[in-house]
This record gives C-alpha cells, structure tokens and sequence, in this order.
C-alpha cells in the first residue's frame, strides 16, 4: 500500500531523447537527476552498454575524428581513444601532382634567395626524380634537369599567375630573346626548338676550365645517339678538339699528342694573341669537332658537315703549354653576297673580354686587304 501510495506522488520525468533513459547525464532534452551528477564519462547504461558518441564532446575538443596518420588508426586526444574516421584524406599521404610534358608549375631557382620561378616540364627521367625544365623569365641556354626536391608539386594555377605577374628586371643578355633566330620561320623555329629541346651534354671540360653548356648539339654517333642518357661531364682536347667520353681517355691522349696550335697558318699576332687561318677541307675534322663545340653555345647554329667550303679564323691566346683557342669566326671562300663572316664565337670563359669586337674588326680588316666589300651574315 505505501509502495503504490509512493507511486502516485512519484512526479512525472521526462526521458531522455537519446538514450530514453530517465536519469540522464549525457545531455539530452530530458532532465537531469541532482542525483545523478557526476564524471562526464560516466555511463548509466551499465557495465555491459557501449557509451554512444557524443558530438558535443567533439566540439569542445575532447574527440577529435580523423587527425590519424591512417584511417582506422587510433589516437589518444584528451584523455580519449578512437578510431580514425574511414575516407578521410591524410596530408602526410597526399599523391603529389601527375606532371606531364608541357606543364608549368614553380620551381626553386636561387636556392639561397628561396626565389620560385614559373617552368615549362620539357622531358623527365624514367623514375621522374629529375626534370627537365625551361625557365620562362630566360633563354634556353639556361634550360636544365632538377631533381624532385626543387619542384612545387602542389602550387596552384593562381600562385603560378602571381608569380608570372610580379615585375621584374632582367639583363638583356640572359632574357628569353628570339632575335637570335632570325631568318628563321615560325615553322623552321618550331622545328628547331622540337629537335633541339634537350641538352645532351651537361658539361664540358676543355683545359683547365669546366663549361657548363646552354644548347644540344648533334655530336657523332659513337658519342652520342638519340637515346642515350645525357653526358655528364664530355672531356675535349683543347688542341686536337677530340672527344672522349671519360677523363682516362682524355689523359692517354694528351700524352701521345704533340699538336699545341690549331692546324694551320698563323697570320696574325700582337703580344699573346695570335690568329690561325684554318682551311676546311684541309682539316675537315679538326673544323668539324670546332662546329660541334661552337653549337653547344650558339642556339641558332646550322650545322654543316661539309666544311670544305669554309676558312675558319681562330683567335688564341699564347702561353707556355701552347696556343689556347679564345675563339673564331668561319667566312665562305666564295660568297655570292659577299658575306665576310658567317659564324661567330667567343668561348664563355674568355667572354667580356673584347674579343667579340676584335673578332668584327679582323673580318673586316681581312675584307679591306681583300679589296672586297662586304658584311656579316
């Protein structure tokens, strides 16, 4: 009787609308027992029920869902454990951007300065950890392999255009420039950019000085094919002009070789410099191997393998080891434009040094002895 009588003055509770329990600590629309205040983990569902997720224990930080490294890894985060979420992406495990030919993207050019410059992707390895790229901002001397590091593989088209936007001042002399082409066509430019894309040389060793090369050029096939792997570092007599693939080869060379000065007459020379005229059909190879090295400076350079037609003037400078070749400039022995200069070339080593215009003013001077008027190609 009192236990029916405690029934009718048991005032009404309202259950709880997520686990429809009436002494509720998890925070529902039901009210809340003094009683039955305590820890918030506490679970009144008993031993054997899961305690269900709480979303407001989310918010507040105490679970935090998918900051694992992997998902269904778990993480302690304030004192909780759980799994992280399926199907959430991981920034440590994020693919990094499929490059093709012909992609622009950023890459880091001074290393010192962090400075990022826009690239075009020319050609990459088989493994893509080195990429060939060209320098938008410069000419294609510069073009060059990179290794992956100093890629930005997740810039974005807008950091790119920033990039492209910011104003800068460049040298004249290293600024991407199609004047060197002239005479060319778009459609003769194009095809010559296509075949000439991929320096097949990286350096070139030739005396005492280490080039680093700007353009392809053609070397003969027991050098190099279309197919090898680029050539490090090509080793070049600077007498003979012979190359050799390694420096061994080099060093027996020059122990058999005697020539010390370019195979043929010396018709000029004040101080230490000195100048050799150097008949192309006299010395087809010699002139040949000349072509070769002047093209891995000139971009613009057609090669011709016929070199009977031509007489090269080659500048050198005199010490005790021998006559080191500065440069040279090549005429036609019968021009019918009475052209008196065809190519020209100052090695990059003796570069800013006058050469260039001493070079000019001989081929004229060798016009005027010649009675012929004439001018540059």
């Amino acid at each position: 009787m009192s236990g029916k009588k405690s029934e009718e003055h048991q005032p009404y509770r309202k259950s709880c609308t997520r686990c429809k329990h009436v002494h509720c600590t998890c925070r529902g629309s039901g009210e809340r027992d003094d009683a039955s205040v305590g820890s918030r983990g506490t679970s009144h569902h008993g031993e054997d029920e899961p305690m269900e997720f709480d979303p407001l224990l989310q918010q507040e930080g105490k679970v935090e869902e998918g900051k694992g490294d992997k998902p269904g890894e778990k993480v302690e985060k304030g004192g909780t454990s759980l799994h992280v979420a399926e199907g959430v992406e991981n920034p440590k495990e994020k693919k990094e951007r499929e490059l093709k030919n012909g992609d622009k993207i950023l890459a880091l050019w001074r290393i010192e300065e962090q400075d990022w410059r826009e690239v075009t992707i020319i050609e990459m390895n088989k493994d893509r950890t080195k990429f060939y790229v060209h320098w938008t901002d410069f000419n294609r001397r510069l073009d060059q392999w990179l290794e992956k590091d100093r890629i930005d593989f997740e810039c974005t088209n807008q950091q790119i255009k920033e990039v492209r936007d910011r104003k800068r001042k460049f040298d004249d002399f290293t600024h991407e420039s199609h004047a060197d082409h002239e005479g060319l066509g778009d459609a003769d430019l194009k095809e010559h950019e296509e075949l000439t894309k991929v320096k097949n040389v990286q350096k070139l060793q030739f005396g005492k000085y280490v080039l680093e090369t700007w353009y392809f050029t053609p070397l003969p096939r027991e050098i190099w094919k279309a197919g090898d792997d680029i050539i490090e570092t090509l080793y070049m007599c600077e007498f003979t002009l012979a190359f050799y693939k390694t420096k061994e080869e080099l060093e027996r060379h020059q122990k058999r070789n005697k020539l010390r000065h370019p195979p043929g007459d010396e018709i000029y020379r004040n101080g230490k410099v000195s100048v050799f005229e150097v008949d192309g059909e006299k010395s087809k190879i010699w002139c040949q191997n000349l072509c070769y090295l002047a093209k891995m400076f000139l971009d613009h350079k057609y090669l011709y393998y016929d070199v009977d037609p031509f007489l090269f003037y080659v500048v050198c400078e005199y010490d005790s080891q021998g006559f080191h070749v500065v440069g040279y400039f090549s005429k036609e022995k019968e021009s019918q434009n009475n052209y008196n200069l065809a190519c020209i070339l100052t090695l990059p080593q003796h570069q800013r040094k006058g050469y260039g215009k001493f070079i000019i003013n001989f081929s004229y001077a060798l016009s005027k002895i010649e009675k012929k008027t004439g001018s540059p190609e």
